[in-house]
C-alpha cells in the first residue's frame, strides 16, 4: 500500500502542474444587420512554455471553439452554430517581428506583422466586434447562450497525461430580440 501512495504521489503532483488553467472572460454579444457580433479576451494564457516557445521561433497555434446553443429543460443542448477560430505567431529573432495569422474554421480572415510583444499577446488573446452567424437560424424572442473554450499548448506527456494551457467552457446567456 504504501508503496503504491510513494509511486502515485508524484504522479499526482506532475499532473496539478501540467495543465494550467486559463480562463475565457468579457464575453459580450450583440446584433448589427444580419450578424452576431461576439467580443471576448482568454486570460492567464502566456505561462513559461507559451512564451518560450513563440521566443524559440516554433509557431504557437491558440484555438477557441465558439458553439451558440438552445438551452433545454431535460435533454443535451442542440449546437445551432459552432466554429473554430484560431490564431497563430511565428517569431523571427533575426527581424525581431512576429507574424500573425487569425483563421475561422482554417479560412484566414487576418493576417499582420508587428514587432511589439504587447500587440501580439492582443493579438492572440483579444477578440472585439467579430461576426459569426447569420441571425436567419434563430428566432425573435428566444433564449440561447454561447459558450467558448481555449486550448491555447496542448500536448501530452508521453501521449498519456495532457499538459498544457486550457480554458474550460465560458458561457453568456442572452435573448434574441432581433
Amino acid at each position: 500500500m504504501m508503496r503504491t501512495f510513494k509511486v502515485l504521489l508524484p504522479i499526482a503532483v506532475f499532473l496539478s502542474y501540467s495543465l494550467f488553467p486559463a480562463e475565457i472572460s468579457n464575453i459580450n454579444v450583440s446584433f448589427k444587420e444580419d450578424d452576431i457580433i461576439l467580443s471576448f479576451r482568454a486570460d492567464e494564457v502566456f505561462v513559461r512554455d507559451v512564451e518560450s516557445r513563440i521566443k524559440s521561433g516554433l509557431e504557437v497555434v491558440f484555438r477557441y471553439e465558439i458553439c451558440i446553443k438552445k438551452p433545454r429543460r431535460f435533454l443535451g443542448d442542440p449546437v445551432l452554430f459552432r466554429k473554430t477560430l484560431t490564431t497563430h505567431v511565428q517569431y523571427d529573432p533575426f527581424k525581431n517581428q512576429y507574424k500573425l495569422l487569425k483563421k475561422i474554421d482554417d479560412k484566414v480572415i487576418e493576417t499582420k506583422m508587428t514587432d511589439s510583444e504587447k500587440e501580439m499577446r492582443l493579438w492572440m488573446t483579444s477578440f472585439s466586434n467579430m461576426k459569426f452567424l447569420l441571425l436567419s437560424v434563430l428566432k425573435k424572442g428566444s433564449k440561447y447562450y454561447i459558450a467558448i473554450r481555449g486550448d491555447f499548448l496542448s500536448s501530452s506527456f508521453f501521449f498519456l497525461i495532457p499538459t498544457g494551457v486550457k480554458a474550460d467552457w465560458k458561457k453568456k446567456d442572452f435573448v434574441f430580440e432581433g
